[in-house]
């Protein structure tokens, strides 16, 4: 949200944010919308029901930009950039997974770049899905917090659709031809159809047993997030890569982060406000410091945590990379 804010303010437009879909409890309800007026006070949020068939028939006539900025490894090929495109919208969204084969940057829309941390960080949330002791929804959103889509690239991909109508034009006629040519389904089934034959050799040809490869997970179904969908993001958030503070790195920043259970989720893998403190402090005097730097600066903090914290702060535009 972060982002519309800053497109808003660069481009001196009202920015109307249509989020459409539905809400898991009140409680998640309550945090998106009070979040929204924290993150994005000259924004108009408007929150509609997306299980009501007209609203979902209709929304996508309603829109000049759709955007999709997911960092949640649940989210596979993705069929609403493709909704959009049909429908002739310039399309802003993650690069990640899916969306990488779906979207081309700079002709249907925006691909915004993502991180996520390198294995064996998610092995802990794995373990404790395993063993029951989170859920489903919390193991998705442990990882999320960990995942960065990059908030400066989605602010100016925004500013620059905002800005040009003409583009925003060109872009949806793109998305929609490219809809005819590869999506439809006279082009889709059979590309099924030969997916099942060539599935249908390999079966037949397979040996009955496999070895276990000597890179495999001990228990396959506890395998490290960050490892078996290391292929989504971008890239990976890397030691080298060198951090200084984002657009909300200050005290206030954090203080807006922090009352959110939203943005707030998970801290207990995270190191204490304190010391989050004292990173930034150290980050500001160096004018930019490596996440490799930090770690060695600091060998008393676990670097599990630390890595967990830093992916958490980049996240909320506290720390932006260089």
């Amino acid at each position: 949200m972060n982002a519309y804010e800053k497109a808003a303010q660069i481009t001196n437009q009202k920015i109307h944010l249509i989020q459409a879909g539905w809400f898991e409890d009140e409680r998640e309800e309550k945090g998106f919308q009070e979040s929204a007026k924290s993150f994005c006070p000259t924004v108009n949020c408007i929150f509609v029901d997306g299980r009501q068939l007209d609203i979902r028939r209709d929304i996508w006539h309603t829109a000049d930009i759709f955007i999709s900025l997911v960092d949640n490894i649940q989210e596979t090929f993705g069929l609403t950039p493709l909704e959009a495109m049909a429908a002739g919208l310039p399309v802003i969204v993650s690069d990640w997974d899916g969306y990488k084969e779906s979207v081309r940057h700079e002709i249907d829309g925006f691909r915004i770049p993502s991180l996520s941390p390198s294995p064996p960080l998610g092995f802990g949330i794995a373990a404790a899905y395993l063993t029951e002791k989170i859920n489903y929804s919390t193991y998705i959103a442990e990882s999320s917090m960990a995942t960065i889509v990059d908030i400066n690239a989605t602010a100016q991909a925004l500013v620059t659709l905002i800005t040009n109508p003409q583009l925003r034009k060109k872009m949806g006629e793109n998305g929609q031809q490219r809809i005819k040519e590869i999506y439809d389904w006279q082009r889709i089934i059979p590309q099924y159809e030969e997916l099942w034959q060539t599935l249908k050799e390999i079966r037949n040809s397979a040996i009955i047993s496999v070895p276990l490869q000597p890179d495999s997970p001990p228990y396959p179904l506890c395998d490290d997030p960050f490892r078996v969908f290391a292929h989504y993001p971008t890239t990976p958030l890397k030691n080298e890569m060198v951090l200084e503070l984002g657009d909300l790195g200050n005290a206030q920043g954090l203080a807006m982060i922090s009352q959110h259970w939203v943005t707030n989720f998970g801290a207990d893998k995270r190191l204490s406000p304190q010391i989050i403190q004292t990173i930034l402090e150290v980050i500001q005097a160096a004018k930019g410091e490596s996440i490799a730097n930090l770690h060695q600066h600091h060998p008393d903090i676990h670097y599990f945590q630390l890595i967990f914290t830093l992916a958490y702060l980049l996240k909320f535009n506290i720390l932006q990379i260089n």
